[in-house]
């Protein structure tokens, strides 16, 4: 995940060599493509700042806070925890992140101790429910045997997917050791 950005640099960047020879090597429109491709990790992550500051209650990030969503993030991985389910602990249980990560949490509530309502903010940015590959594998596989009540079903959910309902909480869940989909493709 931490590649995205560099492997989004790369793209651009190869896109910009397949459109040299339609633009006939026009030095103007080559030092645009530079600059385009050069100016992308800036844009990338000014807007990674801000979609991650809204996720931990920040509703105007700071560079200074890239350590702190990234020491949030390490943490994460490191514990092996599940990142929507995390974001939205995060915003509906902030005091379990106390336990795991003390001087991250004392660090993180100085940090949006001036926000009006941070809690507000974590809740529009961190969704109840995320299409999971376990399910979207179960509801395609029920599909090729013209079963489609789990498609629909899943349709439904994810049209609100910050509402919490009991309804549809077992859509939440990780999936279990049996339930994991190995095979994937991207964009899934």
């Amino acid at each position: 995940y931490s590649a995205q950005a560099d492997v989004i640099v790369w793209n651009m960047a190869q896109l910009a060599n397949a459109l040299l020879p339609i633009v006939n090597n026009d030095e103007d429109v080559l030092n645009k493509f530079k600059n385009l491709v050069h100016e992308m990790p800036n844009q990338i992550r000014s807007l990674w700042l801000k979609k991650f500051g809204k996720k931990i209650g920040i509703s105007k990030t700071k560079p200074s806070d890239y350590k702190l969503i990234s020491n949030f993030l390490n943490g994460l991985a490191s514990r092996n925890e599940d990142f929507t389910i995390s974001f939205r602990k995060l915003t509906e249980e902030p005091e379990y992140f106390k336990s795991v990560d003390p001087d991250w949490f004392k660090t993180w509530k100085n940090r949006i101790s001036g926000e009006p309502d941070p809690i507000s903010i974590m809740a529009k940015a961190n969704p109840n429910l995320i299409p999971r590959n376990h399910q979207i594998e179960l509801a395609i596989t029920a599909a090729l045997n013209s079963d489609f009540d789990l498609f629909h079903r899943l349709n439904k959910a994810l049209k609100s997917p910050y509402e919490k309902t009991l309804e549809y909480s077992d859509l939440e869940a990780i999936p279990t050791e049996e339930e994991e989909v190995l095979k994937t493709f991207c964009g899934t």
